[in-house]
Formats: structure tokens, C-alpha cells, sequence
């Protein structure tokens, strides 16, 4: 029963470790050419992109990285401390009664599963802090790309992903990019 809960245990730390292990896209060389471009009454932009090259997206996953590798190291402390507390259960077995093994065995099986569902909830929150940076970038975003699209003489802009075939001088991508690095900065008073 101890070992089973140490393990179960174990598996919610691992499972912050994908938390901090993600990373965000590495930007785009500085020898790759920028090409102009033309205005055009359609336009295309690669919103993924714009979030991970932006230092508005960059901050959220940073922030999102660094809380992830704390939660991963405090998992680490907690699984550390409840292996010990396991083995000091196990040493002291024969010198116990069967009773008093069942009630230390029992309560070391309750602390587990605090400790798992704080860290779940601790996880929970985590995801909900970066989905609302997510969605506070997404709807800033909007009006920064509605006036690029107005620049460019666009009346419809495709995400990149949607557009089959197209020439690269409709991508507004390094447009976005900049222009939410002039407006928004990292978007750190933001939620």
C-alpha cells in the first residue's frame, strides 16, 4: 500500500516535468532575408508565429516554463521526503503491531494523496494562468493585425496554416511581430 501510493505519487510529478521540458520555437535566423510586402486585397499571417516570436508570447511561456520547473522541483523535494517517510514506515514494521503498521500505513497514504491533489490543483492553475495569457494576447492581437490589414490595402487576412498556395509577399507575419512588440511590449500588466 506504501509503495503503491510513492508511485502514484511519482507519476504526478512526472507528469509536470512535460510543464517545464516544452519549449518555445526558437526565432527565426537573422540572416533570413525579410521580403516586402505588397499591398494586396488578401493577406496571410502565421499567428503561431507572431505569438512565439513576440515578447508578449515569449514572456507568457517563460513565465509558464519557470512555474512549470518549480512545481517540477517542489514534486521532486515532496517524492523525496515521502520515500524516506516510507522506508522509516518499512524499518519499523516488526517492532509494530499489526494495528499500529495498518494506522501509520494509513495515514501516510492520506498524506499522499494531499499532497497529489495540491499539486494537481497547483497544476490546474498553472494551465488556466497561461491559457489566460493565451487568450489576453489573442484579443490585443486582433486590432493590431485589423490595422496591418487596412496598411496593406487587405480586406481578408488567412491564418498561413488555411492558405494553400500563395507568394510570400502577402505574409504580414514579421509586420504582426513588430507591431505587437511596439504596442504591447511583453504584456506584462496583463493577466
Amino acid at each position: 500500500m506504501l509503495r503503491a501510493a510513492v508511485v502514484a505519487f511519482g507519476l504526478i510529478a512526472a507528469s509536470a516535468q512535460p510543464l517545464a521540458a516544452q519549449q518555445a520555437p526558437a526565432a527565426q535566423p537573422e540572416d533570413q532575408q525579410q521580403v516586402r510586402v505588397i499591398p494586396s486585397p488578401v493577406l496571410v499571417v502565421d499567428i503561431e508565429r507572431v505569438y512565439a516570436e513576440s515578447e508578449f508570447g515569449r514572456r507568457i511561456e517563460s513565465d509558464y516554463q519557470n512555474a512549470g520547473l518549480l512545481l517540477s522541483s517542489e514534486n521532486d523535494a515532496f517524492l523525496a521526503e515521502l520515500e524516506a517517510e516510507e522506508r522509516n514506515i518499512a524499518d519499523r514494521r516488526d517492532d509494530m503491531t499489526v494495528e499500529e503498521f495498518r494506522a501509520e500505513a494509513e495515514a501516510f497514504d492520506i498524506k499522499v494523496q494531499d499532497i497529489r491533489a495540491q499539486q494537481d490543483e497547483l497544476v490546474e492553475t498553472l494551465e488556466a494562468r497561461r491559457l489566460a495569457g493565451q487568450t489576453a494576447f489573442e484579443t490585443q492581437l486582433r486590432p493590431i493585425l485589423g490595422q496591418l490589414m487596412i496598411d496593406n490595402r487587405g480586406v481578408v487576412l488567412l491564418e498561413k496554416e488555411a492558405a494553400y498556395l500563395f507568394v510570400t509577399n502577402i505574409d504580414i507575419t514579421d509586420q504582426a511581430i513588430a507591431a505587437v512588440n511596439a504596442a504591447l511590449g511583453d504584456g506584462a500588466s496583463d493577466p
